[in-house]
């Protein structure tokens, strides 16, 4: 009787349990499989009034409409639903005689679990005799980093206006994959223009310069047959084109002249200038790609309000009424008090700038209410001052050990308050033995546009300089970390790299990277030799 206490016992369970959804176990990521197709993939003389899908499991639907890219486009949108465990697709319109179709789904059938989406999912049939067979392949890569791109949409236009890829779908489609290669199949003969787009919203088209990055060719392409083992792959390098729009998107301004202008991106050539006179001004950002920028009036509170018009590159953008008071009372005090807001500590190398940074603009120190200790004993040392920071220079050595004390007092912001507490650091400055060299050896003929930047592991630009000819470049005691670097033609020496640019025609300033990372360790000279093929 024992086992057949174990049979039953779940039966009896199973009868009066209430059914749920099994949980727990291993999440699937597996993509819906499609198993049948009605007519079959690759049908030739179709003649069908609608396409049914089956899959290996139930799918639903994302966005189906915006996702299915039909080549050639259809004149009606087809009606889709889910039948069981498949896609009815019921076409609308009689096809075109002779006419290659290609139904690309994107990622708009998912399972119904997990919603992972039959990517890659192409259905191809004809209204003629055969299918279309040319094709267009290549890969498609960051255009300043070298990288791969997933799931860049190449898109082929029969049309050649410039305006396409903004107000029209494409006639033939693809994707690029984890690789960035991509091929798209069944094309007829033809000369098609070609734009690439990484996009987030889905709807093939070039709308959000913003967020979308793009390439494109600036000549007409002829697919060729898959037979042809001499078809030249085409390379698309991506980028994001600089949106010329530029205005405020806020803004905070108080009464002693100083203003925090956050604009709709990084201002290139920020300026003003008072409808009512003369006079100056001072921007800054706090950081290199910051969007926010930090203004105020270079001279003494004149107790007025003034209306100050605000540029960037030379473009009028807004006007804003900005006080100019001198700081008094108690309250004022308060809301404009001087604090720090980092200070330097660790260890760090003799070259680097010892900075106090502080909440407002700095323009004044007490000398005397600043200590520089190495070994307890005080050491001369200068000040200055830099906009929000306080720099400490004195003459530091290898391995020394320094205390750095700034009293309440020490520091005067332009508004005329001071510093109120105790700022305290230790640092140790790096020996010889804790740093290392790095040479690089360019054997190529480097051309006079060409700059070399040395970066860290999070693309942080250590190192800017001009290169030309061939020769050896030194980098002296630099920290121990992962470096890498770039090469890219600087063709206006404006100092960076320069996107594409659609309206004009522009492409990318070319980028070559360096393949591998670079570990420089403790006390160690390396050499590196960059055999670029340009």
């Amino acid at each position: 009787m024992r086992p057949l206490y174990f049979i039953l016992f779940p039966l009896l369970l199973a009868s009066c349990a209430k059914v749920v959804p099994p949980s727990g176990g291993e999440r699937d990521t597996t993509a819906p499989q499609l198993i049948q197709a009605i007519p079959s993939n690759g049908t030739v003389n179709f003649n069908a009034e609608s396409i049914y899908l089956v899959f290996d499991e139930y799918v639903q639907l994302n966005d189906i409409q915006t996702q299915l890219i039909v080549s050639p486009p259809l004149e009606k949108r087809p009606n889709i639903r889910l039948k069981k465990k498949g896609v009815l697709i019921e076409l609308n319109e009689r096809l075109k005689p002779s006419t290659t179709y290609t139904f690309n789904f994107g990622t708009g059938i998912g399972d119904f679990t997990e919603n992972n989406p039959a990517e890659s999912l192409i259905y191809v049939i004809s209204t003629g005799d055969v299918l279309d067979s040319l094709q267009f392949q290549g890969d498609v890569i960051d255009a300043y980093t070298g990288l791969p791109i997933d799931g860049a949409k190449v898109m082929l236009y029969k049309e050649h206006a410039d305006s396409l890829p903004l107000v029209q779908k494409p006639y033939y489609f693809g994707r690029s994959d984890k690789n960035g290669a991509f091929r798209v199949s069944n094309m007829s003969e033809g000369d098609y223009k070609v734009f690439v787009l990484n996009e987030s919203n889905a709807n093939y088209l070039y709308d959000d310069p913003s967020s979308e990055s793009f390439g494109f060719l600036s000549t007409l392409v002829r697919p060729s047959s898959p037979q042809d083992s001499a078809e030249a792959k085409v390379r698309f390098r991506l980028s994001q084109e600089r949106d010329t729009l530029q205005y405020f998107q806020d803004y905070y301004t108080d009464s002693t002249g100083f203003a925090k202008l956050v604009y709709f991106q990084k201002p290139l050539e920020p300026s003003a200038k008072f409808l009512d006179g003369e006079g100056s001004f001072v921007f800054k950002n706090r950081a290199a790609d910051d969007d926010t920028t930090y203004m105020w009036i270079n001279e003494a509170p004149l107790n007025q309000e003034r209306t100050v018009v605000f540029f960037d590159e030379g473009k009028p953008l807004d006007t804003l009424q900005i006080k100019h008071f001198r700081v008094s009372g108690e309250k004022s005090e308060e809301r404009y008090k001087l604090l720090s807001t980092s200070k330097p500590q660790g260890s760090v190398r003799k070259e680097d700038t010892l900075r106090f940074v502080f909440n407002r603009p700095i323009t004044g120190f007490e000398q005397d209410l600043i200590q520089v200790l190495k070994d307890s004993i005080p050491l001369d040392f200068n000040v200055k001052t830099q906009d929000f920071s306080l720099l400490i220079d004195a003459p530091f050595k290898d391995g020394d050990r320094c205390e750095i004390t700034l009293y309440p007092g020490g520091v005067e912001s332009r508004e005329g308050m001071f510093s109120q507490d105790t700022l305290r650091t230790s640092i140790s400055f790096m020996g010889e033995e804790e740093l290392g060299d790095l040479s690089l050896i360019l054997p190529f003929e480097a051309g006079e546009n060409d700059r070399i930047e040395l970066v860290d592991k999070n693309g942080r630009t250590i190192d800017s300089r001009l290169i030309s000819g061939r020769g050896e470049i030194l980098y002296k005691r630099l920290k121990p970390a992962v470096y890498r670097f770039r090469i890219f033609e600087d063709m206006n020496q404006n100092g960076k790299w320069d996107a594409a640019n659609y309206s004009l025609g522009m492409q990318p300033e070319l980028v070559y990277n360096f393949s591998d990372d670079i570990q420089l360790r403790a006390n160690w000279e390396m050499e590196i030799v960059w055999n670029l093929i340009k």
